[in-house]
């Protein structure tokens, strides 16, 4: 088990009131650096332990055990192994907080010991929780009314009603967000110098309409080149904080970014739902390409125009749909702008973390204060940017495009 003390407690003392159980000392997968930003959050604007979770089994070996393991427990309605090693608490927290990626890990809590006894309130964020396989996971989802947890959050509001029938507990939508710090290209606007950038899954057709026009030349499109299998990634990242940081600096430097609904995944079935990468997009200031969710929570999030300007999910005409966009540089300026106002005075991650407090009745500490002080700040010096500090390419790339056909 990694340990790692709190920052500061509301005086700035030592003293912290938030447990975090964190799995980033062993899961590595690539859709868990946000997670990790979320947490990283979190500690700097409370008085934050964290506690590294750490695996029982290494190597090829102890995972297939571990597998067929959970698989006879399954069976037997049993909640499976969460193949960590055992924590044992000590100290006292007015918050234990932990994020999880699917219903089954909620397991995990088996191995932490003390949960009521040394943690006043407890919250937990399944992220991807779908109703078709949410009947699957009662026996770990039991685990929850058992140790009474204050709430669960779900990342989309479609599954809602289900994760609090089968868990017996209050049950909230949790909304994804962004390290507004890292994103927003400020306090220097940084140059637009890629075209477009796809990250993740992605449609081949519009995929390849896009790689045929940056072979022609005068066009820099940014993709994943890595292992895949169907529409699904496959990688590992061993440095989350350089994997956000590449990630940010290509996003910041983006004029259009793609962003699709995972209702277009394949992989398995899902219900209407928003995605990180949407705040990615809007909080880079890039202007977002894709497919609006038909989920509640989209429209709430992103309700201004051109947050996402529509395109079809299989679109092998667009060179021609961005041709036309640049012709209409006001609209890009203005869509930019305003991806970038609403994403710094709603969507960082700092104001999730006050709703999740809100919820169980804390205050927010100073240091969360001061960084909302410091985003409407920054969010009040871009809204009186030219136009050319928004889009500091346009004319050149306009020139570049639209005027050869």
């Amino acid at each position: 088990m990694s340990y790692r003390v709190g920052q500061a407690d509301n005086q700035g003392n030592r003293g912290a009131r938030v447990l975090l159980l964190s799995q980033r000392g062993f899961n590595f997968e690539h859709w868990m650096p946000w997670v990790y930003e979320l947490e990283s959050v979190i500690e700097s604007v409370d008085a934050v332990d964290v506690i590294e979770l750490e695996p029982r089994f290494q190597g090829r070996v102890g995972r297939a055990w571990l597998w067929m393991k959970n698989r006879t427990r399954h069976k037997l309605g049993l909640p499976v192994d969460a193949g960590i090693r055992y924590v044992k608490l000590s100290g006292e927290y007015d918050l234990l907080f932990c994020i999880v990626n699917f219903a089954p890990d909620v397991a995990l809590f088996r191995y932490v010991e003390g949960i009521r006894r040394h943690c006043k309130r407890a919250v937990v964020v399944i992220l991807e929780v779908w109703t078709s396989g949410i009947q699957q996971a009662e026996a770990e989802l039991r685990l929850l009314d058992q140790l009474e947890f204050d709430c669960v959050y779900a990342t989309h509001s479609g599954v809602l009603d289900s994760l609090r029938r089968l868990s017996g507990r209050p049950v909230e939508l949790f909304l994804f967000g962004v390290d507004c710090l890292r994103f927003a290209p400020y306090p220097v606007p940084a140059a637009r110098v890629v075209d477009c950038y796809s990250m993740g899954r992605r449609s081949e057709v519009t995929h390849q309409g896009l790689l045929d026009w940056a072979r022609r030349g005068n066009f820099f499109y940014i993709y994943d080149t890595i292992g895949r299998k169907g529409d699904v990634f496959q990688f590992r990242i061993r440095n989350w904080q350089e994997h956000r940081d590449l990630v940010a600096s290509i996003v910041k430097r983006s004029r259009y970014f793609i962003a699709y609904s995972a209702q277009h995944r394949t992989d398995t079935e899902t219900e209407p739902s928003l995605s990180p990468r949407y705040f990615e997009g809007a909080g880079g200031g890039a202007v977002m390409l894709g497919t609006a969710p038909g989920c509640p929570e989209f429209g709430r999030c992103f309700d201004w125009p051109d947050a996402v300007v529509q395109i079809p999910y299989e679109c092998p005409e667009i060179e021609r749909v961005l041709d036309e966009l640049e012709r209409e540089p006001e609209r890009l300026v203005r869509a930019r702008r305003a991806n970038l106002l609403n994403t710094l005075r709603r969507h960082d991650w700092s104001y999730r973390w006050e709703d999740v407090l809100r919820r169980v009745g804390m205050e927010p500490l100073v240091a969360l204060k001061e960084r909302h002080r410091k985003l409407a700040a920054m969010a009040e010096e871009i809204e009186r940017w030219p136009a050319e500090a928004l889009e500091p390419l346009a004319l050149r790339a306009r020139a570049g495009r639209c005027g050869r056909r």
